[in-house]
């Protein structure tokens, strides 16, 4: 549905520009020297100010840009019948695939007039749905938003974070499912995390920045740590798990196996597609690293007991899929599941013991299913 609204919005802009008259006189934008030395290379940067958008200067400018195109894009003959088609396509229904924790049925639903999709909850197929979590009450002006959503494995509590105006920083907050209640649990500075839970359904992993000292919407954030918020409890107590001051422009994303015996962490190294992969033994105080340098993507699917599955497109740009068999010793032994294919993955799940992969076949999805030996 995001898509089609993408879509549209490029072919409205498209229709704007070709049917308008051109506009001469633009709001006069003044220009700075500014000049960075970038590998022995004199940059200049005249429009760096534009970048301080907590200015009243930069505020006055951008008020007066978009009073320009709104007088440039009400000209457009087409518009009103652009806008009433649009409006028409995006009332409709739409449901998101569902998750089952606990036994519960957990899906998003939107009836194409609300500016976010409500989070549902159903005991049955035929039960009647119950609103868990209804964004568009988070604000007025509709400027927080649900940002992710992660449910316990026992479908007793749902972590959620929520982002103001747009922003990258996240705070978390706990919803108990038995009372409907949601709990003094917040958790605070968090970017890119996506707060998987433990198995045991103590609690669940979060990154977190250190707080910043000055603009927090426009400090640069490095060095990121990875803890574990225990349920009921303060940030303040809360676990740390992973850092390395050494590097950084690492960042985590740690996930616990089913039975709880290993936990998995991705680390992965500013906007790279690769990933590091190490994990740690129930028993043991330290990570094993099993990929050391970034050399492909891993994706963690799932496990059962001492094997564990992964999406890979490493020595295959296609992608698949391979199982990281863990031995006695704690050594490992990677071996091909679902071989590459001549058409890319582009989707897989592990679910009731089954791949489902979807391939892009010629700008169509082909979905597959496979056991676990592939």
């Amino acid at each position: 549905m995001k898509n089609k609204r993408y879509l549209f919005f490029s072919l409205l802009c498209l229709l704007l520009l070709k049917s308008c008259a051109s506009i001469t006189e633009y709001p006069e934008t003044r220009k700075v020297s500014q000049t960075d030395s970038l590998h022995g290379i004199s940059v200049e940067d005249p429009y760096r100010w534009l970048e301080d958008f907590t200015s009243e200067e930069v505020g006055t400018w951008v008020e007066l840009q978009n009073d320009l195109s709104q007088k440039y894009l009400t000209k457009n003959q087409y518009r009103k019948r652009i806008k009433e088609n649009l409006e028409s396509i995006w009332v409709s229904n739409s449901k998101s695939i569902p998750q089952i924790r606990g036994g519960h049925i957990f899906y998003f639903f939107n009836e194409g007039s609300w500016q976010q999709s409500k989070l549902m909850k159903q005991e049955c197929d035929t039960c009647m749905p119950e609103v868990i979590i209804d964004p568009n009450t988070f604000s007025v002006d509709g400027t927080v938003s649900l940002s992710n959503l992660s449910i316990s494995p026992n479908g007793k509590f749902i972590a959620y974070s929520i982002s103001d105006g747009g922003s990258d920083w996240k705070t978390w907050k706990v919803l108990d499912l038995e009372t409907n209640k949601k709990l003094e649990d917040s958790i605070k500075w968090t970017k890119f995390s996506s707060g998987n839970w433990e198995s045991d359904n103590s609690g669940f992993y979060y990154q977190k920045y250190s707080e910043p000292k000055e603009v927090a919407l426009s400090e640069v954030n490095k060095s990121p740590k990875l803890y574990f918020h225990k349920i009921g409890t303060s940030q303040e107590e809360d676990l740390l798990v992973y850092e390395r001051p050494d590097q950084p422009n690492w960042s985590w994303d740690i996930q616990a196996s089913e039975d709880g015996q290993y936990k998995i962490l991705s680390i992965g190294e500013g906007t790279d597609d690769s990933n590091r992969l190490y994990i740690k033994f129930v028993n043991d105080n330290s990570f094993t690293p099993v990929v050391a340098e970034l050399e492909a993507t891993y994706i963690f699917l799932g496990s059962k007991g001492t094997d564990l599955w992964f999406f890979t497109n490493k020595d295959s740009p296609n992608g698949k899929i391979v199982k990281l068999k863990v031995k006695e010793n704690k050594s490992f032994l990677w071996e091909d599941v679902i071989s590459e294919a001549s058409f890319p993955i582009s989707g897989f799940s592990l679910i009731n013991n089954k791949f489902i992969i979807e391939y892009l076949v010629d700008s169509l999805s082909k979905v597959d299913f496979f056991n676990l030996n592939g």
